[in-house]
C-alpha cells in the first residue's frame, strides 16, 4: 500500500531465494492478498474488485508491519495513480 520497509532482517523470506522475494522492489499489495505471485496483473497496488474480507486483510497485514520489531519502514512509493476505466485484475 505504498510503503517501504527494510525486510534485512528477515532474508532468509525476502533475499534472491526467499518465499517473498516477489515483494522485494515493487508495491504487489493485491497479489499479497490473492496469493497470485506469478500474474503480473496482481503484482500492483490496485486493489479495485477485492472483497471487503481482503481489503482488512491487507490491513491486518500493514498493521503487522507498522508494529514489527524487525521490519522497519524507511520510505513511501509515489505510485502511478490507478485508471478508473482500465481493466481490473481478473481473479486468478
Amino acid at each position: 500500500m505504498g510503503q517501504v520497509y527494510d525486510v534485512s532482517n528477515g532474508e532468509e523470506y525476502y533475499g534472491k531465494k526467499g518465499s517473498y522475494s516477489i515483494f522485494a522492489g515493487k508495491d504487489a499489495s493485491r497479489a499479497f492478498v490473492t496469493g497470485c505471485f506469478s500474474d503480473a496483473s496482481h503484482l500492483t497496488h490496485d486493489l479495485r474488485g477485492l472483497s471487503e474480507n481482503q481489503i482488512e486483510e491487507l490491513k491486518n497485514w500493514v498493521k503487522f508491519y507498522q508494529e514489527s520489531d524487525k521490519y522497519f519502514q524507511v520510505g513511501t512509493l509515489e505510485l502511478p495513480e490507478i485508471v478508473p476505466d482500465s481493466p481490473v485484475p481478473l481473479p486468478c
